[in-house]
């Protein structure tokens, strides 16, 4: 009788290679749609990121040449804007480098993709 209920067991017990098979399968297909979406996902939170810091830019500019009492064609520095960004310059997530040319122009990122979105007023 002992010999009988050991032998169920083995039929109950555990996972067949069929189950494990479909359980990887089902695993790599989770994972094959997850890495892809991760990726996707950095590389947005990455341009935002730097889109915030070009806006930050870009209102240090303006508040830098309201207080100066600068025009729109006045050119602009990160060394001139400084004290309105806080101790650390931005920096682009990506490597970029911020390019500022003048008051009137808005700032921009040297890596692809990166910048400020239009403004419809």
């Amino acid at each position: 009788m002992s010999g009988g209920q050991i032998g169920s067991c083995r039929n109950s017990c555990g996972f067949t290679l069929f189950e494990v098979i479909l359980l990887i399968a089902v695993f790599g297909l989770l994972i094959g749609v997850a890495v892809p979406n991760k990726i996707r996902a950095d590389q947005k939170a990455d341009v935002n990121r730097c889109r915030a810091n070009l806006e930050n830019l870009e209102f240090s500019i303006r508040k830098w040449a309201a207080k100066k009492g600068l025009k729109e064609g006045s050119p602009v520095t990160l060394q001139d804007i400084q004290s309105f960004l806080g101790k650390e310059l931005p920096r682009c997530p990506l490597g970029g480098e911020y390019v500022l040319i003048s008051v009137a122009e808005p700032p921009r990122c040297s890596t692809e993709g990166h910048g400020l979105l239009e403004r419809n007023e």
